[in-house]
Formats: C-alpha cells, sequence, structure tokens
C-alpha cells in the first residue's frame, strides 16, 4: 500500500511538470496482452453430423439459405463449400441481389466474429491464397474489435477495452486494405467489415467512403443510401459535414434513379437523424412518427423502425402485425421471426412460437437460439421438460451453424453429462471457449473455472482470468465475487506505476549528470 501511495505522488509529481501532453498521451500502453484471442492449447470444437432423425427437418430445411450453408462449410472445414458463396455472389447478375446477400451474411455475423476466428485462421493457414479465406479473415477481426470495445460512447469504455479494440482493428486493417483497391465482392465485403472500426476510432470520412463505395458497387440498392443515412446524424457529424453528406446522397439517389418510394424513405431517414428524433429516450414519442412514417412510405425500412418502438411497449399485437409485413418482404429477415415468437409467446400462443424461434436461430439470432435451449430446459415452447437428448441434437445444429448460444449448451453437455454422454471437462472446455467467445456469460464463467484443470498451457492462467472477468462485466453473479480476488490491472494503475517509474529516472539522470 505505501509503495502504491509513493508511486501517485510520483505519478502526480510527473503530471504536474507535463503542460504539454495529456495523460493519456504519456501513459497509454502501446500494446496489451491480448488473452481474449488465445486459446491455451485448447482445439477447435467440432459439431457431430446432424441428427435429422432428432430434428424435424421440415422446420429446418427452409432456413438453410446460402449464408446459413457457408457458415457451416467454414465450420467443418469444407473450404470448397465455402468458396462456393463467394462465387456465387460474383456470378450474381442483378448488383441489387448480390449486396443485399452480402448485407445478410455480415449482418448474420455481427457479434460473431471471435466465436469464428478460430475457424477464420484455419482457412487461411490451409489455403493462404485464397482471397475469400482473407476477407473472412478480416471480418472475423472486424468484429472480434467492436466486441472489445462495444458500441457504447468512448466515455463509457475502459481504457484496455480501447487498447484490445484498437488492436484487433489494426490487425483487420492490415487484412482488408488491400482489398479495397479490387472491384469485386472481395472488396465490398471488405469495405462492410471497416466500416464500423474506422468509425468508432474516429475516422468517420473513411467510413462515409466505404458507403459511398458500396453504392456505388449497387446503385439501385436502396437499403445502401439508407444505412449511409446514419452519418449524418447530428451527434456523429457537425452540421456542415452532416448537409453535405445528406445533400451528396440525395444527389446520388436521384443520379441513379431509385424508386420514388426509396426516394422519400430517404428524405424520411435524412430527417430522422438530422432532427434528432432517433435519439429520444421516451418510446412512446417515435411511434407515432412511424406509423405516419410507414403510412407515407411503406417499404420494409420503415416497418422494421416501428416494429422496434412497438416493441419496446409491449403492444405485442401490433408487433405480430408488422412482423407478418416484415417477413413477407424477407423471408429471411430473422428480426421479424425473433420479434412475432416473443410477441405470440407473450400472448400465449405458443403453437406458433417454436416454427419462428427456430426459423430465427438457424438464420443467425443467437437470442433465439438461446430461447431453443431453455425451451427445452423449462418445457416451454411445447417441448416436454428435461428431453435432454432432443435438446443435444439441436444444440449441435446451432453449433454447425456458428450460434454462441448452443456452444455454451454443447459445453454443458459435457459438464453435466446428458444421456449417453460422459462428463468431459476438457470437451467441455473446448466448447466454453467458444460460447465465452460469441459472448456468453455462463461459458465465459465456465472455461475460466475449467481451463487451470485441463491445460498447462502457459497461457492458460491468463485466459482463465480473461473470461472471468468478461463474465463479470456481464454481471455474471458467481464471476463478479470470483473476478474481485483477481482484479484487471487498469491502465490507470499501469499509467501511475509508469509515471512513477519516468519519474524516478529522470531523478537518477539528474543524480548522476555532471
Amino acid at each position: 500500500m505505501r509503495l502504491f501511495l509513493s508511486c501517485m505522488v510520483l505519478a502526480m509529481f510527473a503530471l504536474s511538470h507535463t503542460s504539454s501532453y495529456s495523460q493519456e498521451a504519456i501513459c497509454q500502453p502501446e500494446k496489451l496482452d491480448d488473452w481474449g484471442l488465445r486459446d491455451a492449447g485448447l482445439p477447435l470444437a467440432q459439431p457431430d453430423a446432424l441428427d435429422m432423425k432428432t430434428i424435424d427437418a421440415s422446420m429446418v430445411g427452409p432456413y438453410l439459405n446460402d449464408q446459413v450453408k457457408f457458415r457451416a462449410a467454414v465450420i467443418g472445414a469444407d473450404y470448397a463449400e465455402a468458396q462456393k458463396f463467394w462465387d456465387t455472389l460474383a456470378q450474381e447478375r442483378d448488383a441489387n441481389v448480390r449486396m443485399r446477400n452480402l448485407h445478410a451474411m455480415h449482418f448474420a455475423m455481427r457479434g460473431k466474429g471471435l466465436y469464428f476466428l478460430g475457424y477464420a485462421q484455419a482457412w487461411a493457414a490451409a489455403q493462404p491464397d485464397s482471397v475469400a479465406a482473407k476477407t473472412f479473415l478480416g471480418l472475423a477481426l472486424s468484429d472480434a474489435a467492436i466486441a472489445a470495445r462495444g458500441r457504447q460512447f468512448t466515455s463509457e469504455t475502459s481504457r484496455n477495452a480501447m487498447i484490445l479494440f484498437r488492436q484487433r482493428a489494426a490487425q483487420a486493417q492490415t487484412i482488408l486494405e488491400p482489398l479495397l483497391q479490387r472491384n469485386d465482392v472481395y472488396a465490398w465485403s471488405a469495405h462492410i467489415s471497416l466500416l464500423d472500426g474506422y468509425f468508432f476510432q474516429g475516422l468517420d470520412e473513411k467510413a462515409w467512403r466505404s458507403q459511398e463505395a458500396l453504392i456505388a458497387a449497387a446503385p439501385g440498392y436502396g437499403f445502401g443510401y439508407f444505412w449511409a443515412a446514419a452519418y449524418t446524424d447530428s451527434i456523429w457529424a457537425s452540421t456542415r459535414v452532416a448537409n453535405r453528406r445528406a445533400e451528396r446522397l440525395k444527389a446520388l439517389a436521384r443520379l441513379n434513379q431509385l424508386p420514388k418510394n426509396e426516394l422519400l424513405v430517404l428524405e424520411q431517414e435524412l430527417n430522422y437523424r438530422m432532427g434528432g428524433l432517433a435519439r429520444t429516450a421516451n418510446p412512446e414519442q417515435p411511434r407515432p412518427y412511424w406509423k405516419q412514417r410507414n403510412q407515407e412510405a411503406p417499404h420494409l425500412f420503415n416497418v422494421l423502425g416501428w416494429l422496434i418502438y412497438e416493441r419496446s411497449v409491449e403492444n405485442w399485437p401490433e408487433v405480430v402485425r408488422l412482423a407478418d409485413l416484415g417477413i413477407a418482404a424477407n423471408p429471411y429477415q430473422t428480426y421479424s421471426y425473433e420479434q412475432r415468437a416473443i410477441a405470440n409467446r407473450a400472448m400465449g400462443r405458443m403453437e406458433m412460437v417454436l416454427k419462428d424461434t427456430l426459423a430465427a436461430a438457424i438464420l443467425g439470432n443467437d437470442y433465439s437460439m438461446s430461447s431453443l435451449v431453455q425451451g427445452y430446459v423449462r418445457g416451454t415452447l411445447g417441448f416436454a421438460p428435461g428431453n435432454l437428448t432432443q435438446l443435444r441434437a439441436y444444440c449441435n445444429m446451432g453449433a454447425s451453424f456458428g450460434m454462441p448460444a448452443a456452444a455454451n449448451c454443447m459445453g454443458s453437455v459435457y459438464t453435466d453429462g446428458f444421456p449417453g454422454v460422459k462428463r468431459d471437462d476438457h470437451r467441455a472446455a473446448i466448447w466454453h471457449l467458444l460460447g465465452a467467445r460469441g459472448g456468453q456469460s455462463n461459458s465465459q464463467h465456465d472455461i475460466g473455472v475449467l481451463l487451470p484443470r485441463v491445460s498447462k498451457h502457459p497461457d492458460a492462467q491468463h485466459v482463465s482470468q480473461f473470461w472471468m472477468r468478461e463474465a463479470a462485466r456481464q454481471h455474471h453473479t458467481y464471476a463478479k465475487q470470483k473476478a474481485t480476488k483477481d482484479p484487471e490491472p487498469e491502465t490507470d494503475t499501469l499509467c501511475a506505476a509508469k509515471l512513477a517509474k519516468d519519474a524516478l529516472l529522470q531523478k537518477a539522470k539528474q543524480v548522476v549528470s555532471p
């Protein structure tokens, strides 16, 4: 304690003599060990073959689109099949369909980059000359960077998280930025992957140029304009910059002859962003606005915006109606399936819940995958409680498609010992590491407990502690108790120590100077 106080006194002395530089500029470490990217010697988890005798194939088959098959191919190391996804995109003659499918793949991957990172690295190692493998590895790293930082304001993000974000984003940019010179699906995927990282690094002009490049690649794709409108929000851009971007978007939309209805949606979205209504805290306030907006310009983009606010006030019949419209417009639109299942469950229509929950889970919605697991555990969704054999089959299926909640479930299969499965801490740890990387707090806690037992790797203790702290940040009760015994050396403490060391060195130099 005395040493700590001495360090702090020296740190304050050093700070008082540093008028030209900020504390962050002096103290911010350039690099941290990124234990979240380490596997501590554990192999990649590999699902079993799908048990189609136990799974209801008629409820699964309709949703196995190209994006789902691509994720399964990467996990299963079927790289020829994974390449087919990119080849099919490249061969699609309709630029709007091509961009829609590319965006769908990226949205399904949101929040799963760290989960897929090991599989992406394996693909890149097996086929080092594959542009598809490099593109997917960059995507995984970009999303993993956002996972480190979160999507909150910088003031709400710890220094360590910001350092890890920058490190991961730099790795992603090293892979992806050379691809931007191409004029093909790989370049467009790279633009999508880089957008959020640019934005959260304060490189919003780079992000804006990526948005313009995506519009140029699919000039008739209305959603491209609507998403770009976010960069006119007054919270991110000055009035001058926001106005310039808004005028540019409207000019491009007219030049590229967007349909009249989509021109109106764009005008609505620009007004919404620039007028500040997007940031209102009261969900009741925007509801009449979104209703009127849909009446003026019926469109899937507007339907989804309205759906969010009806969901926030639990207007379940209206949620179902809007979700029906969303699914009719795009049968692979996961959010509508998820919300329709939630609404029907709230209204007691259990016979309608399972199909939508399963559809959303297969298409990439991890909340729905978690709901499916809980449905078996608790006997909801029409299942007999405790049907662990069927639960394992669906969890294995979800893991085959890259669902973190399914990986957490598979870890429990080997932690608890399901029927026909022996308890196996090593296999449980393999799955829980994957679930932890996907943001599952139970897996983060469990890998923190299991890893020191099953691995003698030099990284094991550090990786274990990292994930226990991550679980604690998600308010996992047991992890919070354990994490307090092993606090993270936050960079504020590291900063004080560095300043103290620098001050001592400076004093020593003065002593020995002639």
